[in-house]
């Protein structure tokens, strides 16, 4: 299941940052674009900066088109705007 916070660092898979105007504690739109839909499945986010930074949830869906992020558990907030996060392989 998901850890909460300050997970090691693992294989580093791609970078990038919350965008959109309303992110929801579980799913979020990113700067992650124009890879295959369920590219990030099963890999590992955890943010970088923000009111999140260190938390980090398994990622259970992904669409390529919007960047839409889905995590296997809520996060305590939603992200905001601007967040760093990487992607890491498990």
């Amino acid at each position: 299941m998901a850890a909460a916070d300050e997970t090691d660092e693992g294989n580093e898979v791609d970078q990038g940052k919350v965008t959109g105007q309303v992110p929801q504690a579980d799913r979020f739109e990113t700067t992650l674009r124009g890879k295959p839909n369920q590219a990030y499945a099963g890999c590992r986010l955890r943010f970088l900066t923000g009111g999140l930074v260190r938390f980090s949830r398994d990622v259970t869906d992904y669409d390529g088109a919007s960047g839409v992020i889905v995590v296997d558990d809520s996060f305590p907030t939603p992200p905001e705007p601007g967040d760093d996060f990487v992607i890491e392989r498990p």
